[in-house]
């Protein structure tokens, strides 16, 4: 009997050893071998009530072949580029369109040449017309109120012109003369082109038919009578 009462005993400190060291094991992080896998609690998180508002990009395509905006401009460009005064006091200097103009793109730019012929006077001298090239390159942006702006860049000439010319008692550099008047040549251009840019591409009538379109309901699944309803608001 005491026997039996001893092999109890044991028996019942090897089910507590057995379940301590099982609680022990539980508790513990798991190991490469292991048998048990503990998952954490999950951390709190506010539930989210509305999707992130991102503002969407509509895209107009507007195009024109360079060679519909070579006759676009050939036809609106004046003859007279610039009659008037230069920074040289007395002279005055007259740019004359010779020719088409040649248009090409590159580089998002679209780039102009457009043939010349100058003649600078100073008092009662003249110098005889000396043919060259314009080159320019254009930009445009799309402003506020949907006008297309151009913005014409002088690039250079394409001919070396004579280093020095002298005209009556005076010696002048025909370069620095170009490029003194070019500015109003340059706004001259870009006025124009704007102006007719806006008359062939009116871009506000094209947002409003995008705008317009964007509104309409798209039917997403027929059997369950699924539409997607856009409200845009700017």
């Amino acid at each position: 009997m005491y026997l039996l009462r001893k092999a109890i005993s044991l028996l019942k400190v090897a089910a507590l050893f057995i379940i301590l060291t099982s609680c022990a094991a539980g508790n513990a992080p798991l190991t490469k071998g292991a048998n048990t896998l503990n998952a954490e609690r999950p951390k709190d998180e506010a539930c989210r009530t509305e999707l992130k508002r991102e503002v969407s990009t509509l895209n107009v395509g507007v195009e024109a072949s360079a060679g519909d905006l070579a006759a676009m401009l050939n036809r609106m460009i004046p003859k007279e580029l610039y009659k008037g005064s230069t920074k040289t006091k007395g002279l005055t200097a007259d740019l004359l369109r010779t020719g088409p103009i040649a248009v090409s793109a590159a580089d998002n730019f679209i780039h102009l040449t457009i043939p010349i012929s100058m003649s600078l006077s100073y008092g009662m001298f003249e110098t005889p017309a000396v043919a060259t090239k314009l080159k320019f390159k254009m930009g445009a942006r799309v402003a506020p109120d949907w006008k297309v702006n151009a913005e014409v860049y002088y690039v250079g000439l394409t001919d070396l012109l004579a280093e020095n010319v002298g005209i009556g008692p005076i010696s002048i550099k025909p370069r620095s003369i170009v490029e003194g008047i070019i500015q109003p040549v340059q706004r001259t251009l870009s006025e124009l082109i704007s102006r007719k840019l806006n008359e062939q591409f009116p871009l506000k009538a094209q947002v409003a038919k995008a705008w317009s379109s964007a509104q309409k309901p798209v039917l997403l699944d027929k059997n369950y009578n699924a539409w997607l309803t856009i409200s845009p608001r700017r």
